[in-house]
């Protein structure tokens, strides 16, 4: 068989496992969908996540609003736009960019911070309905409070003989643990179901994301998109599934915090903060900062540690001497500082477990901790974008055919992204002698 022949018939029989691939996606997520139901039904509503009501719950409420209320609330901030882009120093298109990009950005971001902020209100306030629990209550039954005489204990007085464990007033009590009923578990089923629809959403629009930015839409996925479902679903997804991935970032990291708390996240952290101090004053005596009289404890630290190594060793290893009287100084300045943030962590440890004991403070300190993870998630959802932006902007990812104008929380961001980066990027070519 000559050699284009061979080539002919491999390319014929992948082009007909490609056109095959729908129908296979489709039977892999009917069983999923199937495989999902019956685990929900068998935990029912209680037992199973919450997680794909919650974002689905969100992203249809964001859509009919974000129809209903975004064009007002981007006429009402129009001025305010027009100001950001000339205190930017904006012109011509790079202006009008920003201003369009804010004006289609910033309401659909308001409008999807308000649904975040009331679908997970009410997922908190379920959740500590309905959620297995285990409460600890006081112990008030007979067996606990009286003797074998039927006399009632004196919490004043300690020295019982037959009851030890007086002394502990509280005993764990098991809420929501009950066997779910069958109206219990056919909900938990579809929310089995609707957790399975949200990550087939993801794999589903994350498999055309990679095919329907690069070159294999016209290269060997190309029969795959002559598909009349195939087209459907992926106008589907240029519409909604960008935007839909934005608030469920946002909301991964709100719930994430709700569960972590505020001073248990700054514990966690100050073990990373504190790892990497202690090995940073480690390495200061060695510093050009060490030799600066300026740095007067510092400086002082290193002088006293070396003059007095010279004093143990001779002249002739005095450079012996300075090496390990530098190795000293940064011994003593990590001890200082792993005492330090022991002790900060000690009372940090106090602080979350009053914190749990009191519901006024655990309710405090999860919203707290809410705000924080929010921000910190829209920051996260910043860089993707403004990375996504750049990959666009030199051709190594065509991200923007990504989304539509109905998009617009990704449209408008990277909008925003192209007036405020490009002006700079040219820039920046100019100097690196690229433009």
């Amino acid at each position: 068989m000559q050699f284009y022949s061979i080539l002919s018939t491999e390319a014929d029989a992948g082009s007909g496992f490609v056109s095959l691939l729908p129908v296979f996606v489709l039977v892999v997520s009917i069983i999923t969908l199937l495989l999902s139901f019956i685990v929900g039904f068998k935990k029912g509503a209680k037992r199973v996540s919450w997680a794909g009501i919650v974002w689905l719950a969100t992203a249809l409420i964001f859509f009919l609003l974000q129809g209903l209320l975004g064009g007002g609330i981007g006429e009402s901030m129009r001025a305010y736009f027009k100001r950001v882009a000339s205190n930017f120093g904006a012109v011509g298109d790079d202006r009008t960019n920003v201003i369009n990009g804010l004006m289609t950005f910033m309401p659909a971001f308001i409008v999807a911070c308000g649904c975040i902020l009331v679908v997970t209100l009410v997922y908190g306030i379920l959740s500590l309905k309905f959620r297995p629990k285990i409460k600890m209550i006081p112990k008030n039954a007979d067996v606990y409070v009286l003797d074998e005489d039927g006399v009632e204990y004196d919490e004043d007085y300690e020295d019982y003989d037959d009851y030890e464990c007086f002394t502990s007033r509280k005993m764990p009590m098991r809420i929501n643990y009950e066997t779910p009923g069958f109206g219990t578990r056919l909900i938990g089923g579809l929310l089995s179901l609707i957790n399975a629809v949200a990550v087939l959403f993801t794999v589903i629009a994350l498999g055309l994301f990679l095919t329907g930015a690069t070159s294999l839409r016209e290269g060997a996925f190309a029969a795959l998109y002559e598909n009349a479902i195939v087209t459907t679903i992926e106008t589907f997804v240029l519409n909604y599934a960008m935007d839909v991935f934005f608030v469920g970032i946002l909301i991964a990291f709100a719930c994430k915090g709700r569960r972590n708390g505020c001073t248990e996240t700054v514990r966690g952290l100050l073990k990373f903060v504190g790892l990497f101090l202690t090995l940073y004053s480690f390495y200061l005596p060695f510093s050009a900062n060490a030799a600066n009289p300026d740095r007067v404890l510092l400086y002082g630290l290193t002088t006293r540690c070396v003059g007095a190594m010279k004093g143990v060793f001779s002249s002739s290893l005095a450079g012996v001497a300075n090496i390990i009287g530098k190795i000293l100084a940064g011994l003593l300045l990590a001890a200082f500082m792993v005492a330090a943030f022991v002790t900060l962590n000690w009372v940090l440890r106090l602080l979350a477990e009053w914190t749990e004991k009191h519901k006024f403070t655990r309710i405090v300190d999860g919203i707290f901790a809410f705000v924080l993870y929010f921000v910190v998630g829209v920051l996260v959802c910043l860089a993707v974008w403004a990375v996504w932006y750049l990959l666009s902007r030199y051709g190594i990812f065509n991200v923007q055919e990504l989304f539509t104008e109905k998009s617009p929380i990704s449209s408008g961001l990277f909008q925003t992204f192209k007036g405020f980066i490009e002006p700079l990027l040219d820039e920046f070519d100019k100097v690196m002698g690229v433009a």
